[in-house]
Order: structure tokens, then sequence, then C-alpha cells
């Protein structure tokens, strides 16, 4: 809007080829403007974000492990492999007897050693009574359904 003092023009009457026009409001004096608005507005403010409380933080440490409630009576228990495993591998060791147990640890036969480990590595076996092969008889020879009975040669049996 001011003119420029070499080619007697302003900018904008070089663009548009008119004068611009400005209201009012931009050359009155700031006089009456009250600031009573803005010092209510930034005392809130402050007031505000002194009553703004942190957020509470996550606890990432108190992680319940899963406790079996059978681990307390079990005789047998299969104790986890933390070793890195094949795809294949099984993630529990095979079924250990258990001498004793507190609530944190248990005491069990490792292929003749005590061992002492975490019941957070543990979980119970549930093993079936011992059957005693040797008082049941010879297995039955198969029959067909015309009643023959089934036989193998000597020489298929020794494979």
């Amino acid at each position: 809007t001011s003119s420029k003092g070499d080619l007697n023009a302003s900018s904008a009457e070089l663009d548009y080829g008119l004068e611009l026009r400005l209201p009012a409001p931009f050359f009155d004096a700031k006089d009456n403007y009250s600031f009573s608005f803005e010092a209510d507005a930034l005392s809130n403010f402050k007031a505000s974000m002194s009553a703004l409380k942190p957020c509470d933080s996550r606890n990432y440490g108190n992680q319940k492990i899963f406790v079996h409630p059978h681990l307390t009576r079990c005789t047998h228990i299969f104790l986890r492999v933390d070793t890195v495993r094949s795809p294949l591998e099984k993630p529990y060791a095979d079924p250990f007897k258990v001498h004793s147990r507190n609530s944190k640890t248990m005491i069990i036969d490792r292929h003749g050693k005590l061992v002492t480990v975490s019941i957070d590595r543990v979980k119970p076996a549930f093993l079936l009574d011992d059957i005693d092969i040797s008082s049941s008889s010879k297995t039955p020879h198969s029959i067909t359904r015309s009643g023959r009975r089934v036989h193998f040669p000597q020489f298929y049996a020794a494979c």
C-alpha cells in the first residue's frame, strides 16, 4: 500500500491497476482496547496446565506366570527345556520324580542327581499306573469273519 518513490505507484497498483482500499480499523489507535481478555485467558491456561498430572506408567515387570494348581501334589513333573530347539524338538523333557517342593522351587531327581528347579519351568505330569505286561497272556490270534485262524509263515514273523 505504500507507494514506490521511483515509480510513483504502489505494488498493488502495478499488479491490479487500482489502489487498495483499506478498512478504517487498520488505522485506528488501540487506546480503547482492553487486555483483560488476554490476561484472563493466560491465567486460565496457566491454572489448567498446573493441574495436569502425568499418566500412570505401565509396569511391564509384573507379568504373572501361570502356575498349575496340581503342582502342589503331583509326584512327577515335566521340565521345560530353555535352550534353542530345532523345529520338531519337544519343549519339555521327560517326566522327573519330585522329591520335595516349596512355594517357588522343586527338588527333582534328574538322571540320578537331585536338582533344584524353579516352579516357573515345570508342569505336572499325569502318569498312568504301571500295567503288569507279564500277567497278560499271549495276544490272541486274529480270526477271520468265516471263523478261520490267521497265521503267518515263520520267515515273516521275524520281520
